[in-house]
This record gives structure tokens, sequence and C-alpha cells, in this order.
């Protein structure tokens, strides 16, 4: 699966025309090592397919969930929290970075010695959420301090 930018007006028109699709890929990936290039030549007409994906800016926090605090009973994850590419897994692994900032932020508001869910829960005003560059040693160790601290 490939995909990159251009005008909406050219994406719709290669929509309808797989060789113009297969013609654009090759051009797109002229410098890529081989055998990108031969797997893209040899690809059946019938089996390529395009279509356009919209890019649009990504949301704040306050355009999703308006409010926080005990009247925001929603939690939203993955690719309905973040403006990404609809394929590609990556959806799917941002909910399991968001689920973790989730549980950490949760139980460090909300501990055993800190039974007062009300106050608490409106205490929690927004996650400390994982800078979109951490390191997978990064996460390892905030995973690690988390769970040190859970037992």
């Amino acid at each position: 699966q490939l995909s990159w930018p251009m005008a909406e007006g050219d994406a719709l028109s290669m929509t309808k025309d797989p060789a113009a699709l297969q013609r654009e890929a090759l051009r797109r990936c002229d410098n890529w090592h081989d055998p990108i290039c031969g797997i893209i030549s040899a690809a059946p007409l019938e089996m390529i397919a395009g279509y356009p994906a919209y890019d649009r800016p990504p949301p704040t926090a306050d355009d999703i969930v308006p409010c926080w605090g005990p009247e925001a009973l929603v939690t939203l994850s993955g690719d309905a929290a973040h403006c990404m590419s609809p394929f590609k897994g990556q959806g799917a692994n941002q909910a399991l970075l968001d689920g973790f900032v989730l549980a950490e932020s949760v139980h460090r508001y909300i501990s055993p010695n800190r039974r007062d869910w009300e106050k608490n829960y409106a205490a929690l005003s927004r996650p400390e959420a994982l800078p979109p560059d951490s390191s997978p040693q990064e996460v390892r160790r905030r995973i690690a301090l988390a769970l040190r601290e859970f037992e």
C-alpha cells in the first residue's frame, strides 16, 4: 500500500485509471531499492486501486471533549482521538499507548490511599501524554514505573 500527497482532482481521476495510478506509483518510487519497482510493474491492473485520503488539522483536546472532570463521561483513544491515516494499524497502536497513559493517570490520581473518587476524578484534568517522539526505552521506563507503583 502506497500513499502520497496530491491534488484532489488528480487523485479522483486516478481512481478511474489503474494504469495511470501504476505509472504514478512507479514515478514516485523510481529511486527505491530492488525489487520495489519490479513488484509495482508486475502488478496486474485489475489488482491496482486507489482512493483519496484526506488530511485535516489535528483537533485540540477541547474540540474532541469540550468538558473535563466529572461531567465528561467519555474517553477516546486511538484513531478516534488522533488525526491519522485510516490504515496501516496506526490507530490500534495509538490506542495501546493511549490505554497505557489512561491507566497510568487513573492510577496516579485514584490510588489506594486516595479513595475519594469524586474529589480525585475532578482533580484529574488531562492525562500526561507520551510525547510523539518517545523512544521505546522511555515507553518501557514509564510502563515499568507504573507497574512498580501498582504493586
